[in-house]
């Protein structure tokens, strides 16, 4: 937990607008105690600071399910799904 908010704090620092997320939170919010929820944290970082994030997941489920959540929380626009990087 603390390396991620150091993560936070320089990207906020340095003024991240592009960010590269490998592996999405597969279940949303549901089990992010234990699960995490890094698409979803980095989604509002993008909506709140005029960024990008492109996040790759080799399990289509996996995207479509953290989708659902991204979209209720309107970050949709923030949010490239990646698929089909052979």
């Amino acid at each position: 937990m603390i390396l991620f908010l150091k993560a936070m704090d320089l990207m906020t620092k340095n003024g991240s607008k592009i960010l590269v997320e490998t592996g999405v939170a597969r279940h949303g919010l549901n089990k992010s105690k234990s699960d995490g929820a890094s698409t979803i944290i980095f989604g509002l970082y993008a909506k709140n600071n005029g960024a990008k994030l492109y996040s790759v997941d080799i399990n289509s489920a996996h995207i479509t399910e953290c989708q659902k959540t991204i979209n209720k929380m309107k970050c949709i626009k923030y949010l490239k799904r990646v698929e089909n990087c052979n």
